[in-house]
């Protein structure tokens, strides 16, 4: 079992040196079976509190450390953007959707579409990138 965690570690490394060039990371083997997800991973970002946020192709992967939890989009869509502003918030970018995540009053991670506050017309394709501006 530790094997599998040294492997694992070396993968996350690995995975934190692809994030920005649009890389697509495939992990295969007790990683995929363990989480029941994709084994396309698209990219990651760690929140101020050390959680880990993979972008999936069959949603969100949050990791603490220990266990692995999904994290599903609107309508079962893939996450293929993470990015985080000055103040620490992700944001989700999807196939015509994006969002954030935001915490429920039992602190558990959810996704939160943010679709809604374009004004308009409210087609978008893939959000691969976030700007943030001060």
């Amino acid at each position: 079992m530790k094997f599998l965690f040294y492997i694992f570690l070396f993968l996350l490394t690995f995975c934190f040196s692809c994030t920005k060039t649009r890389d697509v990371l495939i992990l295969q083997g007790d990683f995929v079976d363990s989480t029941k997800n994709h084994s396309i991973n698209y990219d990651i970002e760690q929140d101020s509190s050390g959680i880990i946020y993979i972008a999936n192709a069959y949603g969100i992967l949050e990791y603490d450390g220990r266990t692995f939890r999904k994290i599903p989009l609107a309508q079962g869509k893939s996450a293929i953007s993470l990015s985080k502003d000055g103040s620490g918030k992700i944001f989700v970018g999807s196939s015509s959707e994006f969002g954030c995540l935001e915490k429920d009053a039992t602190q558990k991670t959810y996704f939160k579409s943010l679709k809604d506050l374009i004004p308009g017309n409210k087609e978008i394709n893939e959000v691969f990138k976030f700007e943030f501006e001060n």
